[in-house]
């Protein structure tokens, strides 16, 4: 098994959300690196959007009824170091990604005591 030198890093989207709260869509599968940039991808959180109760009414107000709300989701990507550039490519290509940062060792293990 061969190891390769990674850099990892903490990818926000923009998750859809139908009227109901049911989830619109899945933001992280609209992002794909080529084969071998990603070695390990995790789930972190999915903060759904804060006026999520409010939209339960929002067909009672004349609204469209296939109004969708937005919050985030976010996911840990462990990438390939010498191939990087390629995933922050993909990344700014896409229309789902609202931020990302690259994360040291430190922070992933948290404050020690």
């Amino acid at each position: 098994m061969q190891a390769f030198a990674s850099m990892k890093y903490l990818v926000t989207f923009k998750k859809r959300f139908t009227e109901s709260g049911e989830e619109a869509d899945s933001p992280s599968d609209l992002v794909s690196p080529p084969d071998g940039v990603v070695l390990d991808k995790v789930f972190v959180e999915r903060l759904e959007p804060p006026n999520q109760h409010v939209a339960e009414n929002a067909g009672e107000a004349g609204e469209d009824d296939g109004f969708l709300t937005f919050g985030t989701e976010s996911w840990m990507y462990e990438v390939v170091d010498d191939r990087t550039d390629e995933f922050l490519h993909e990344l700014q290509n896409s229309r789902v990604v609202l931020q990302y940062d690259e994360m040291e060792d430190e922070e992933l293990i948290g404050p020690r005591p």
